[in-house]
């Protein structure tokens, strides 16, 4: 039980450390793209969807960003649609 816990402090440690960053540096790009990657491999798409149109802005081609993107959006219009 207590591994379980342990792995829930880190995923919490993890998000605000990505956020401390942006806030520290917010022209910087990459915890933008980092924040995004996290909340992505969650399952959390809509925040997943704000984080990397937020590091989109400074780098636009981004071919693995712009991927997470889309299919960001197939997810969360799949959750509209049921």
């Amino acid at each position: 039980m207590q591994m379980e816990t342990s792995n829930f402090d880190l995923i919490l440690q993890a998000e605000s450390d990505f956020k401390k960053a942006i806030e520290l540096s917010p022209n910087y790009p990459d915890p933008y793209l980092r924040l995004g990657y996290f909340y992505f491999d969650l399952g959390k798409y809509k925040e997943a969807l704000v984080s990397l149109n937020k590091f989109l802005v400074f780098k636009p081609e981004h071919a693995v960003a712009l991927s997470r993107k889309y299919v960001c959006l197939s997810k969360l219009d799949k959750q509209v649609k049921k």
